[in-house]
């Protein structure tokens, strides 16, 4: 991932570089090429330079990782970033305090057409703790849920012109400069931007052909030293409200609600909530909507009556000369009258379960999978589950196509003549899709591997996750002699190394084996009667991880990414890695040096000083 000037390294010295296990930290820079995983066992990461996400790339950050700016650096996304923290496993972003002043960095930046999805994290000392990039695409998104920002110059900034789609759930932003500064489509529901010292929420439509719009539902708003929320345009308004703000609490600020845009149209519709005890309740510059007809707002200093006693006050409540909420409360909304409206968010991804070579000869792939928690249950929205097929993989689905458009309800799928009649590997990419035209895809993917095998000696693994790791299921479609594999010796001191009793075997013309399964992790050595193709199906998986054992280990390398042995092996204490040579009998093995590369499909010897776990990136 990371390359490092000379300087650098030197500064660093004796700190591991790279994402995966260390005993103390991790030091990250550079760019983030193909999928890689930041883990608690690697924390607290240290960003000494920016952290650039590749497009098509995913960088993916899991619960109870501290992440720790040394300097003023960004983690820029242009790929995917899914970092997902826990109840008891927050992701922390923060800048390295242990160094001298000042404490800053600039936060989490998503650019163009890049995706976040944050949840269970802290996010503080940042410039911005987190920035869409300015005239972002419709494709770009920021979803932040369970999250808190705080000590930040800004929580959360969209700069101008951007499309990007920005949902921010359960989100504290507190002791901020500013909390929300945002253009596009936005949502923020069941938030508490409170005690900023600036604003709570700036709401902006940049130009005439912005897509921009805002939900504000259930949320509070308070105790800020500027505006609570502060919405404005610069084109005028349309015929319906690009601002929909219901239900919340607005309460103790310089400034409650203020609605801003050149005469004629509508911006914003204002309903439901309660508007309490703030220096100015609310300013209107041209006329928006403060009620529906029917229910409009609680306004702490309304002094009108109620006549009739159903709760609704006889005399508007006047903002100014031309805009007024014609049907205010009475009394405070304890809970949101008629009940709040529901946000649709996106649809949940379905979950890869298995795929099999099936059909009489073997000629079809066939595909399972669980449905999307939308998918009957939650927002009961999926429209279809959309399958794409690709001849290499791709993290992102680059250069898929297509496949088929299911209906919901759908876990299964056969592709017909996929199987071992179709001598290339296939992928397949599962995006569910809601009625909106919201799509998620699973991480997870599908996959029918193909390899062709001369006759002979073979160094192997299955770089995908078989469906079925019976080892005569995994060899099926191989006219072979025999199959072996070596696993290290057992702790005991009747096992040493080189015994019998550390090989697993398979003669395929013997009902006896002592090889039962293989699965992605393992190496395994095969000999081949006549030239075949090993045709497997399974699931191809974000990361995976293999335990290695002190001493001698025969290991896969589940992975269609290349890298040098230095790279795959970045925090593994090893001694010597070996690999297949088709031109070195009897063995067929060469010593592999740092810069040699370990590639999809083969099987390693690899020597490690001591126990270590090995993950390895898809």
């Amino acid at each position: 991932m990371i390359v490092f000037p000379l300087l650098l390294l030197a500064a660093f010295a004796g700190t591991r570089f790279g994402p995966g296990p260390a005993a103390a930290s991790t030091t990250v820079c550079g760019h983030v090429i193909g999928a890689e995983t930041w883990t608690a066992a690697g924390s607290p990461y240290l960003v000494a330079c920016d952290v650039i996400v590749d497009p098509g790339s995913v960088l993916t950050i899991q619960a109870g990782v501290t992440v720790l700016a040394l300097g003023q650096y960004e983690i820029l996304v242009h790929g995917y970033l899914f970092a997902t923290g826990s109840s008891n496993g927050t992701i922390l972003f923060a800048a390295n305090n242990t160094g001298p002043p000042p404490f800053v960095w600039r936060g989490i930046r998503v650019a163009s057409n890049g995706i976040a999805d944050l949840s269970n994290v802290s996010v503080r000392d940042a410039q911005n703790g987190m920035t869409v990039d300015g005239y972002a695409s419709q494709r770009t998104s920021l979803s932040v849920r369970d999250a808190d920002l705080t000590a930040n110059g800004q929580a959360v900034q969209v700069h101008v012109g951007a499309a990007a789609s920005i949902v921010l759930e359960r989100v504290n932003a507190y002791g901020n400069g500013n909390a929300v500064n945002a253009t596009g489509r936005v949502a923020i529901i069941d938030s508490r931007l409170f005690g900023n010292s600036g604003w709570g929420l700036l709401f902006r439509i940049d130009t005439p052909s912005s897509f921009a719009s805002l939900t504000l539902r259930d949320s509070e708003i308070s105790d800020n030293g500027g505006w609570g929320a502060l919405l404005y345009s610069i084109p005028p308004g349309g015929p319906a409200p690009a601002a929909t703000v219901e239900c919340n609490e607005v309460a103790r600020n310089a400034l409650g609600i203020g609605v801003e845009a050149p005469s004629g149209g509508v911006l914003a519709s204002v309903v439901r909530n309660n508007i309490v005890n703030n220096a100015v309740q609310a300013t209107d510059v041209v006329t928006n909507l403060w009620d529906d007809g029917a229910f409009g707002n609680f306004w702490s200093d309304y002094t009108g009556t109620d006549g009739d006693g159903d709760g609704i006050g006889d005399t508007p409540y006047v903002i100014d000369t031309d805009s007024r909420d014609n049907r205010p409360f009475m009394a405070p909304l304890l809970n949101c009258v008629q009940g709040p409206t529901p946000v649709d968010l996106p649809p949940g991804a379905a979950t890869p379960s298995r795929a099999d070579l099936t059909g009489s000869t073997l000629g079809d792939v066939t595909l399972s999978w669980g449905l999307s928690a939308d998918d009957g249950g939650g927002e009961d929205d999926v429209a279809a589950y959309d399958l794409f097929l690709g001849p290499s993989y791709s993290a992102a689905g680059v250069g898929y196509a297509l496949l088929a458009s299911l209906p919901p309800g759908t876990t299964t799928y056969e592709d017909v003549g996929g199987g071992v009649l179709d001598p290339g590997s296939r992928f397949y990419r599962l995006v569910v899709r809601d009625a909106a035209g919201q799509a998620t895809a699973s991480a997870t993917q599908f996959a029918k591997y193909s390899r062709s095998l001369a006759a002979g000696w073979h160094l192997l693994s299955i770089p995908i996750a078989p469906s079925d790791t019976d080892a005569r299921s995994v060899l099926q479609t191989v006219d072979y002699v025999v199959a072996r594999t070596f696993v290290n010796p057992r702790d005991d001191d009747d096992d040493e190394e080189g015994d019998d009793d550390d090989w697993e075997e398979d003669c395929r013309d013997k009902p006896w084996r002592s090889l039962r399964r293989i699965d992605e992790t393992k190496g395994f050595w095969l000999r081949v009667r006549t030239a075949s193709d090993l045709v497997v199906a399974g699931l191809v998986r974000v990361s995976t991880t293999i335990r290695l054992e002190e001493g001698w280990n025969l290991v896969g390398y589940p992975s269609f990414l290349e890298r040098t042995v230095a790279d795959a092996l970045a925090g593994v204490s090893y001694r010597t890695v070996e690999g297949f040579d088709p031109a070195n009998p009897p063995y067929y093995l060469r010593r592999l040096g740092p810069s040699d590369l370990m590639e999809p499909g083969g099987g390693f010897w690899i020597r490690v000083r001591r126990s270590a776990d090995w993950t390895i990136q898809s």
